[in-house]
């Protein structure tokens, strides 16, 4: 088999972590050129990296990546560390293919299982990340698992499985926070809050919305402040506590953030119909 030098698997490894697809280009045109002058079926392996490559660039994968196995266990009985380094390769086209997969899919239950597959593999690749001690790596897989958790969550929620939503949203929280992803942590608290409200657990509701605009306000994120305030002023509402509510909801529908948001959005007209109401109530006591 022609070989392929390590500086090339380090340059993929570099390019998964922080995408760069200029270098990556660069990469692919040094492989290119390797490839020529090598006869089968000496170039089995470099067809199938410069095929991977070009998925990874285009970010198009239309197909499961079975040729990189063959390659990593062809590397397994030669060099273990670049097996672990096209193991990584695989275990990242199969994350964008099942990622991409579940955005087309048709039906939701079917895209929780395609994101549960991806999970698998981002996972897989977590752990073979840590075993080459690739620091940047590791933390860019760290919060695509987070990303992930988020997005099956918002999933589950809608097919009412409360329950496994909020841990999907507390795996998420637990993936940002080990990468301190600060815009992550307060999306995941905001949303771990709505599961909660849903549930009927409105005390640990309020808290995590607490914690949600703890977090908005230490970014100075205007937009998730007002929304964080919306969330409370909703969760006072299912308490009973109506003056709570209706200050808090105010704090969103009296932003210029809000304010600029004409035709409402859905959220916002929740927020509006959320405040009549309070209105309406209190005006009857």
């Amino acid at each position: 088999m022609a070989e392929v030098e390590w500086d090339f698997f380090r340059k993929i490894l570099n390019y998964i972590a922080m995408p760069d697809k200029i270098s990556l280009k660069n990469v692919l045109l040094s492989l290119i050129e390797q490839l020529e002058g090598v006869s089968k079926p000496d170039n089995e392996i470099i067809i199938s990296l410069i095929s991977a490559i070009k998925a990874m660039i285009t970010e198009e994968v239309k197909e499961y990546p079975e040729k990189l196995e063959k390659v990593a266990e062809f590397y397994e009985a030669t060099d273990q560390k670049k097996a672990l380094a096209v193991w990584i390769m695989y275990h990242h086209l199969y994350w964008l293919f099942l990622t991409a997969s579940a955005t087309e899919a048709k039906k939701r239950s079917e895209k929780v299982n395609l994101l549960k597959r991806a999970i698998k593999h981002l996972e897989e690749e977590l752990k073979i990340a840590d075993k080459l001690n690739h620091k940047q790596l590791e933390k860019a897989v760290r919060g695509r698992l987070g990303k992930t958790y988020r997005n099956l969550g918002l999933l589950l929620r809608k097919e009412a499985r409360l329950l496994d939503a909020l841990k999907a949203f507390e795996k998420s929280l637990a993936m940002h926070k080990s990468i301190s992803d600060r815009l992550g942590i307060a999306r995941d608290y905001a949303m771990m809050g709505v599961v909660l409200k849903d549930m009927g657990r409105l005390e640990e509701a309020l808290e995590s919305h607490m914690k949600a605009l703890k977090e908005h306000k230490k970014l100075k994120d205007k937009i998730g402040m007002a929304k964080d305030y919306a969330n409370i002023g909703i969760v006072y509402r299912h308490k009973g506590e109506l003056e709570n509510a209706l200050q808090n909801l105010m704090g969103y529908i009296d932003t210029p953030i809000a304010r600029r948001k004409y035709p409402l959005d859905e959220f916002g007209k929740v927020c509006i119909e959320e405040a009549r109401l309070l209105i309406k109530d209190i005006s009857n006591d």
